[in-house]
């Protein structure tokens, strides 16, 4: 049985965004896997955004880079990370062999080349994961810094893209089902502002800021002025004193921050 999905998940970085599709066959525990047929396949979507005026793609087939022998299947895309100014995919494989244990690679792509970089073992793709100047893209390394849960301030951002079909994640926005079956974004300063993206939101997969080209504070006060409603400068947050109940009106980033800071956290 062959297994058809279209991951629907975008990694992103810099530079690059990836998404993936792929034809995996199902074949019965404790066999030796088959040689990859024809009929399966992992593809690898890279679109390119150097040139944010002219987006370019290509589509590379793993399948095909590991050749007519291959028994490894996908087993898991691990992260997307920086080194000496390049990106890379890092993804493992498994294959079996009757009577023993699963067998794991682990692989790196090069996206500017659509090509495998490199075969490591799963204790080398940690180290070069952990290293100082491997930077991976995902939101728990990237967007730490300020706590949202502090005063109610991220119940309050999540509440208002609510109504919009949407929902914050550290991070980027993505599409919420909770009310509604798709974003609507008429009315807001982000519909005012990008009229023709505003159009295409119902099939939106992410919102979020290429990360050495923004920064949090950006991140932040785009945000609560994108999707205000039309003409209001940001959206109507108030930081609540976990103590004392008091309010405080938040109107940027550097507001919040400052509350942060004379409002120390109730340890109790």
């Amino acid at each position: 049985m062959v297994t058809s999905r279209n991951d629907g998940s975008f990694n992103y970085g810099q530079n690059y965004i990836t998404d993936f599709k792929y034809n995996i066959l199902t074949e019965e525990d404790g066999l030796t896997s088959s040689k990859v047929s024809k009929e399966e396949y992992f593809k690898i979507k890279i679109y390119n955004l150097q040139d944010p005026s002219k987006i370019t793609s290509k589509e590379v087939n793993v399948y095909d880079l590991l050749g007519q022998e291959n028994t490894y299947r996908l087993k898991q895309i691990r992260a997307q990370f920086t080194r000496n100014g390049k990106e890379f995919l890092t993804f493992s494989m498994h294959s079996y062999e009757k009577g023993k244990p699963e067998k794991i690679k682990y692989f790196i792509l090069a996206l500017e080349s659509g090509k495998i970089e490199k075969e490591m073992s799963e204790k080398e793709i940690n180290l070069l994961l952990d290293q100082k100047d491997t930077r991976t893209y995902m939101r728990e390394t990237m967007y730490k810094s300020m706590d949202l849960v502090r005063g109610g301030i991220g119940d309050q951002i999540n509440n208002a893209l609510l109504k919009y079909g949407m929902e914050y994640v550290s991070g980027y926005i993505i599409p919420s089902y909770k009310i509604g079956d798709y974003v609507e974004v008429s009315g807001t300063n982000f519909a005012k502002i990008y009229p023709e993206i505003a159009k295409k939101m119902r099939d939106m997969n992410k919102i979020y800021f290429r990360p050495d080209q923004y920064n949090e504070e950006e991140w932040f006060n785009d945000l609560i002025h994108w999707f205000a409603p039309e003409g209001q400068d940001v959206m109507e947050l108030y930081a609540t004193d976990e103590t004392t109940g008091e309010k405080t009106q938040i109107r940027s980033f550097n507001d919040f921050k400052q509350w942060v800071e004379t409002h120390p956290k109730n340890e109790d």
